[in-house]
């Protein structure tokens, strides 16, 4: 569970992000924090600024309310989409379904694929790193240098998961390995799309951890590698 700060305005409902340190009406891309108290203190330095009507709400609360209106707006998009294809000319038409009909020809190949670069980086990419990690006898600049790897070791993955779940929101895969879709599941895929272009959040499991390090996922920026080591040992 997590909760945002929300300030209404003339134009509707805006929410604050942090990183930019201003409002934006895009629900997925506001801050996001994981306690009332986190979000209270946040709320208590934006009104010494002067900000008012703020207000803090549960994410998953607002995020229905949000589904529920981008359904109605796409249901109107795929009407008007619908009828666009109807008053096509033939070229236009027929390209337009070669090129939906090669996306789904192709999507388990593409899955393949994908699945492959996950692995790589699931095994030999992280194991390499953990183990050094484990093992080695390194100075601090190597140390940071790991650190930046396996950053982007998992940054990578990321990319490809994401992928991933997209794709797979669209198919569906039977118990002899075929692949199938329908329109129900290209429509739960534009329903949920929007879900993988927005910053990420993580709730940690473990107490201790994210009681020394949970200050470091809400995208405050950090200058150089130097400084994010100077703040773990602090922390």
């Amino acid at each position: 569970m997590t909760y945002v700060i929300v300030k209404n305005e003339e134009v509707g409902a805006c929410y604050y992000r942090q990183k930019d340190k201003d409002f934006t009406k895009d629900l997925m891309a506001a801050s996001k924090w994981p306690t009332v108290s986190r979000a209270e203190e946040i709320l208590a330095e934006l009104s010494k600024t002067g900000a008012q009507e703020l207000a803090i709400e549960e994410t998953a609360k607002l995020k229905q309310q949000v589904k529920q209106e981008q359904v109605v707006k796409k249901d109107t998009e795929l009407r008007e989409y619908a009828h666009q294809l109807l008053t096509a000319k033939d070229r236009e038409f027929y390209a337009e379904l070669e090129r939906v009909s090669r996306f789904l020809a192709a999507s388990p190949y593409l899955l393949e694929e994908i699945s492959a670069k996950i692995s790589q980086e699931d095994g030999t990419v992280l194991q390499d790193l953990l183990h050094t990690i484990e093992l080695g006898d390194y100075r601090a600049y190597e140390g940071l240098a790991l650190l930046k790897d396996l950053r982007a070791s998992r940054k990578k993955r990321r990319y490809y998961k994401d992928r991933q779940q997209a794709v797979n929101y669209l198919l569906t895969k039977t118990n002899t390995g075929q692949v199938n879709t329908t329109s129900d599941k290209a429509r739960v895929a534009l329903s949920k799309l929007g879900d993988l272009q927005v910053e990420r959040n993580y709730n940690y499991r473990n107490s201790g951890l994210q009681a020394k390090y949970a200050k470091l996922l809400e995208k405050q920026p950090v200058q150089s590698w130097v400084q994010l080591f100077t703040r773990l040992r602090k922390g």
